[in-house]
């Protein structure tokens, strides 16, 4: 049927005199109709059930007339009767800035029972559409709306710069709202330089009673290269007592080429740290520095951190302590000489930590012992020399 109808719209040019649509339809036959200006097929992939062909006719519709297109994408993109809103048409949409198409969905954000919200904003948020960063400022400072849905609307104005919207955010940030929508307002200001947004992202990283504001605030005054942002970083990175703060600090430097970002990552490398995720940070942030001076620390550290973390278990159940493997990873030829360092140095180490250590210096060609611990089988069996 379908090849019978395009074949008549080529011989006699009926695209002005559309005939009616077929029953199905597939991205293929949308382009098929496409092409030919046959709109009403292409609006036909509208209602089928695959989402991919419904994504796939909404994004060919931002190509189309308006007076072609708009009724009908309008038509499917919010049901009132059932509180819905089609999910994959508004994902079709995302990149154009048709507001005619945009404002589709406008009816359901006006909807107080419509199914998830937070969808419908988030979605909307990806759209480029002139009435959606309004929209956006409004849900964004709305206290009625739920803490995820003002947090996602602030996610969508990120890197906005036309001052109202600056202004909004900012306040937002310096306000008693919850917590998570003053670090999504920390986190929107990314870019903007203006003196007063700086002051409030600096006051925020330095004295916010929050662990997710200070961490939001810093990683936003990470990327605006400050004169004191190593100072910030790295006062957050070993004295801050919030962990998400101390693991954003460390963070902001993954992939630094730096000696004064290594220096300080050393010193936190040092510093006693009992959160498991902070420690995990550090090394994926020395094995990702190109830094010649990173894969040193990764080495230097090993001794201490036997010491001071393993007890009872070896690195492999005790989170971010896994240095050894670390190390190789990141500067391998170099790893005979950094074990056969670290086994110089094994005071005050546990069974388990001698273990590890032994074991690796064995995996590159040493010949130490390897201790049996607790819970071993043969336990007691071999000695550590």
């Amino acid at each position: 049927m379908r090849t019978v109808m395009l074949a008549l719209t080529a011989m006699f040019g009926l695209s002005a005199c559309e005939m009616p649509p077929p029953a199905h339809v597939e991205p293929r036959d949308i382009d098929d109709a496409f092409a030919r200006e046959m709109f009403k097929t292409v609006c036909k992939g509208l209602e089928m059930k695959d989402d991919d062909t419904r994504r796939y006719a909404a994004e060919r519709l931002t190509e189309a007339p308006e007076d072609r297109s708009t009724e009908c994408l309008c038509e499917y993109a919010y049901d009132a009767e059932k509180h819905t809103f089609d999910a994959a048409i508004l994902d079709g949409i995302k990149s154009t800035e048709r507001d005619d198409l945009v404002q589709c969905f406008t009816p359901a954000l006006e909807d107080p029972a419509i199914e998830d919200r937070l969808g419908l904003v988030t979605g909307l948020g990806r759209t480029r559409g002139a009435s959606v960063k309004p929209r956006m400022s409004t849900i964004a400072q709305d206290s009625a709306e739920a803490v995820e849905v003002r947090v996602q609307a602030l996610s969508s104005l990120g890197g906005i710069g036309d001052a109202a919207t600056v202004d909004m955010m900012r306040g937002l940030l310096q306000s008693d709202e919850p917590d998570e929508v003053r670090a999504a307002a920390a986190e929107s200001l990314v870019g903007q330089k203006d003196q007063t947004t700086v002051d409030a992202l600096v006051a925020a990283v330095t004295g916010d009673s929050s662990g997710i504001v200070r961490a939001a605030s810093l990683k936003t005054v990470r990327g605006l290269n400050l004169p004191e942002s190593d100072e910030m970083i790295c006062k957050a990175m070993l004295e801050d007592e919030a962990p998400e703060v101390r693991r954003q600090a460390i963070m902001s430097y993954k992939g630094t080429k730096r000696d004064e970002a290594v220096a300080c990552l050393r010193e936190k490398a040092f510093t006693v740290e009992e959160d498991g995720s902070v420690r995990g940070a550090l090394i994926t942030v020395l094995k990702s520095s190109p830094n010649d001076n990173a894969p040193a620390v990764l080495c230097d550290a090993i001794p201490f951190y036997m010491k001071t973390y393993i007890e009872d278990a070896g690195p492999e159940n005790v989170p971010g302590t896994d240095l050894a493997q670390a190390q190789n990873d990141r500067d391998w030829e170099n790893s005979y000489d950094c074990f056969a360092k670290a086994m110089r140095n094994t005071g005050g180490w546990s069974c388990h930590g001698k273990k590890y250590v032994a074991a690796w210096y064995r995996e590159v060609g040493g010949k130490p012992h390897v201790p049996r611990c607790k819970g071993d089988e043969g336990y007691g069996e071999v000695v550590f020399q």
